[in-house]
């Protein structure tokens, strides 16, 4: 099964969150409380839960305070299955089903949780899957996984065995709980003894009513039966008598070649053991003279080595003084060069100081002008009336003197006079001289009065309309000139140039006052000059404080040459010392090792010495117990007994080759079980004969024989209940025994791919010398590391958390090649040191290109070695 997409609205604290997820391993970061465990909690709800549950868990996921439905939805490819899955609980509860392979379908309520419990059960291990899941806020211990049918199932594969425990796990339940209807599980003892005595019982009435007289002709039939059936089983006894006496002739006859094989075998060992002996003793030989030349030879070696060393060390020791006396002079030279150094700083210092004082003194006055300028542009703002809203306000009057002197116009009478020829009149009592073809014109906006001399007199009286407009253009005028008179200014085109002069002294201004700001910077006018003052008193101070009589450099660029110029100096005197330090050191080291070589030298030699003369000792005291000759005609000897011991082995071996033991035990164990049934069967019929004898001695012809039937029949049916209840009993038991003997031989051969799994795994986390030890139950119990074996309960937090993940990691990969389930791990390797993490991270990446792998964490770098994780960050 693979996850594709998982979708929560409402749940708990998670308003709205889409999860995708990769194939391989996807990394979920986020803080805590976010809400990477819901997660978790919501696609088990979905895969468990119906959306009418009631139960308190399904009802917390609900959002606090609030009465809305909590919906999941998840894709997921699962076996030849793709679908997509979705629940809402608590309000507006529904299930939704949408199936899109292999078939599209897609289903609601009931049926769509029926249909996904079924895809899922028949596709994926529910057991593994929970298995495989390591929550929050829990110990991750071994895994248990023996309960898995699927990885059972990979297992069996991966041994190459027919059938799986876990296929066989519904056989063994009912074969033991068949073996526990007959016997104790505990103890193994029988439970039939009620059944033998309802048997005694019957028995009992039988033997009652065949001592009616009614069972005279029953009892005589069998009687007679039983009589002919003995002399058959008498009969038969002698040739099957005759068959078991061949039969267990053959038998001792293989019995006695496979003695005389084991015996034979007994005495190969031994003859090897004796031949052992005198070669190990011929080798030891062997060995001691060859070590006791190569001692002589190394010990010549080591007297070179020590008269070479003696020399040496006389070398060694007056370089070493030599390079103690330059040591010194350079520490005395350095001294005053550093003396030097720091005068020539100090003056350095000091002539920065000044620079910098003469700027600070620069940006003093700078600051000062600036000051200057800024008052000049107020004074220029302050001599300005006009301000954008009186101009705004000029504007609108000046527009609706137009507006008004407009309308005023278009309503006045045109008055027009034409002149013929040249002529006077008057207007309005004023006289107009009004030359030939040319026109006059008048607006009259009141009564207007019109006369030519000697002729005629007219009067003009336009309408009311056009006195009122009139009225209007006179106090839009009036507006006009109180405008004017705010602003300062005779006209418009004055104000706007005064509107014009005021944006440029605020803009200049603005300028000024942002050059001020960035030339003092954080400082103030006070703290400059406070600062400009304490810079001039320390230039003074340093003058008359100065320790050397030289002349200061002539400027900053001079002194900067003389430090220059003592630091390198240091720095020569820096490098030659370091150079006489490491000649010394070098010296100091050489003579060292030179006195040390002499000394394990000679020390080597005293002990090869020791060593040469022990194991010469040793040498001639063997060879007075035993010469070599001697030795090695016995070796001879003991190599000639070993082949012939090995000789009649292999003639016994031989023999028993030809013999087929297991048909021969097979027919001896046939013959006795043959002469055992006739026994028994004749034991039987003897018993029986006497029982009829007895019933026929007492028997009475009065009238009993439905009593008699119904009593033998009841005793017979009962009979053959009890035999075959005991056959089943036996066969039970034998059942019973093999399964369980089966089962055991299973679960070790499971462990076999399990453990190489969890160990490839550990070496890439632990080292190459990682193994470790399962349990029946596919636990685990120990591990071993550098030779060490450790149980798992003695092994840390950490490394009991590490290896619970890599069994999980080893199972899912297992199982991938049907199918799989993904492997998610909340919260983990909070325990783990950095480099552990990085083997880890490894490990994880490793099963990731086999299983999915889902990671969630609230710290990020604890991850951050798995490489080719797909980060999710919420």
């Amino acid at each position: 099964m693979k996850l594709l997409r998982l979708s929560l609205e409402n749940w708990r604290g998670v308003v709205v969150r889409n999860i995708d997820f990769s194939d391989g391993v996807t990394l979920i970061e986020g803080p805590n409380e976010i809400g990477k465990s819901t997660l978790i909690e919501a696609l088990r709800t979905l895969f468990a839960e119906l959306d009418s549950s009631n139960k308190k868990s399904v009802k917390a996921i609900q959002p606090v305070g609030e009465d809305v439905g909590s919906r999941v939805e998840a894709e997921v490819v699962t076996g030849q299955y793709h679908f997509v899955y979705a629940k809402t609980y608590n309000r507006k509860a529904q299930t939704t089903l949408r199936i899109l392979k292999p078939e599209p379908a897609q289903l609601t309520g009931r049926e769509a949780h029926e249909r996904a419990e079924l895809m899922l059960a028949s596709t994926i291990d529910m057991s593994l899957w929970n298995a495989l899941l390591v929550e929050q806020g829990k110990e991750i211990r071994g895994a248990g996984l023996s309960e898995s049918a699927g990885l059972a199932r990979a297992l069996d594969e991966a041994v190459g065995s027919a059938a799986s425990e876990q296929d066989d796990a519904g056989v063994f339940e009912r074969v033991q709980a068949e073996y526990e209807q007959y016997f104790s599980l505990k103890t193994g003892k029988p439970r039939l003894a009620k059944l033998d005595n309802e048997v005694e019982v019957l028995e009992s009435a039988v033997d009652q009513a065949k001592t009616a007289l009614t069972e005279v002709i029953t009892d005589t039939a069998d009687h007679e039966r039983c009589i002919a059936e003995i002399q058959r089983l008498e009969s038969a006894g002698p040739e099957l008598q005759g068959a078991l006496a061949k039969r267990q002739a053959e038998w001792e006859a293989v019995s006695s070649i496979e003695q005389q094989g084991k015996a034979a075998r007994a005495d190969l060992a031994t003859a090897q053991q004796l031949w052992e002996v005198v070669r190990d003793e011929e080798l030891r030989r062997m060995r001691a003279t060859e070590q006791c030349d190569q001692d002589l030879g190394a010990l010549e070696n080591k007297r070179r080595e020590v008269t070479i060393f003696s020399s040496r060390l006389e070398q060694t020791r007056a370089r070493n003084e030599a390079a103690d006396l330059r040591l010194r002079e350079l520490k005395g030279q350095l001294k005053e060069a550093r003396s030097r150094l720091a005068i020539a700083r100090a003056d350095e210092r000091y002539l920065d100081q000044l620079a910098e004082l003469e700027r600070e003194e620069q940006r003093q006055q700078q600051c000062l002008a600036l000051s200057e300028q800024m008052a000049a542009e107020r004074a220029v703002l302050n001599g300005i009336s006009v301000n954008a809203e009186r101009l705004d306000v000029l504007q609108e009057a000046e527009r609706q003197l137009q507006l008004a002197r407009g309308q005023r116009d278009l309503a006045a009478t045109l008055v027009e006079v034409s002149a013929l020829k040249d002529f006077t009149l008057e207007i309005d009592g004023e006289p107009l001289d009004v030359r030939s073809g040319a026109l006059e014109t008048r607006h009259a906006l009141a009564a207007l009065s019109i006369t030519i001399p000697g002729l005629a007199r007219l009067r003009i009286v336009p309408s009311q309309t056009s006195a009122e407009l009139e009225e209007k253009f006179l106090e839009a005028r009036a507006n006009v000139t109180t405008a004017l008179k705010r602003c300062g200014v005779d006209t418009l085109a004055e104000a706007f140039a005064a509107d014009a002069r005021r944006l440029q002294a605020s803009h200049t201004l603005g300028t000024l006052s942002d050059r001020r700001k960035a030339l003092l910077g954080d400082d103030d006018e006070a703290e400059l000059e406070a600062r400009v003052a304490q810079k001039r008193a320390n230039c003074a101070q340093y003058v008359n404080e100065r320790e050397t009589e030289e002349a200061l450099p002539g400027d900053l660029s001079q002194a900067r040459l003389h430090v220059k110029r003592h630091d390198q100096k240091m720095r020569e005197i820096e490098q030659a010392l370091e150079l006489a330090q490491s000649d010394h050191e070098a010296a100091r080291a050489d003579f060292e090792q030179v006195h040390a070589d002499q000394r394990v030298a000679s020390q080597a030699v005293e002990g090869l010495e020791a060593d040469l003369q022990r194991r010469r000792a040793e040498l001639s005291a063997s060879e007075l117990a035993e010469s070599s000759e001697s030795l090695r005609s016995r070796l001879q000897a003991r190599a000639r007994e070993k082949e012939a011991v090995e000789a009649k082995l292999r003639s016994l071996e031989k023999q028993l080759a030809e013999c087929s033991v297991e048909s021969v035990e097979a027919l001896l164990l046939n013959a006795r079980a043959s002469c055992d049934r006739l026994q028994n069967e004749l034991l039987e019929q003897v018993k029986r004969r006497a029982i009829l004898d007895d019933r026929l001695e007492k028997a009475q012809a009065d009238g009993r024989q439905e009593r008699l039937d119904e009593a033998q029949r009841k005793l017979i049916e009962l009979k053959r209940s009890v035999a075959a209840e005991k056959r089943r009993a036996a066969a039970a038991k034998r059942l019973w025994e093999c399964i369980n003997q089966h089962r055991d031989a299973t679960r070790k051969a499971y462990l076999r791919p399990l453990k190489e799994g969890i160990e490839m795994l550990g070496r890439i986390v632990f080292g190459a010398d990682f193994e470790i030890a399962l349990a029946d139950d596919w636990s685990l119990s120990s591990c071993t590391r550098n030779g060490r074996t450790i149980p798992f309960e003695a092994l840390s937090v950490g490394a009991k958390e590490q290896l619970g993940i890599l069994t999980r990691l080893a199972a899912a990969k297992i199982v991938s090649r049907h199918g799989g389930v993904p492997v998610i791990i909340d919260d983990a390797l909070g325990f783990s040191d950095p480099s552990r993490l990085e083997t880890m991270g490894a490990a994880l990446a490793y099963c990731g290109a086999h299983s999915q792998i889902i990671l969630l964490t609230c710290t990020p770098g604890r991850f951050s070695y798995v490489g080719n994780a797909e980060r999710v960050r919420l």
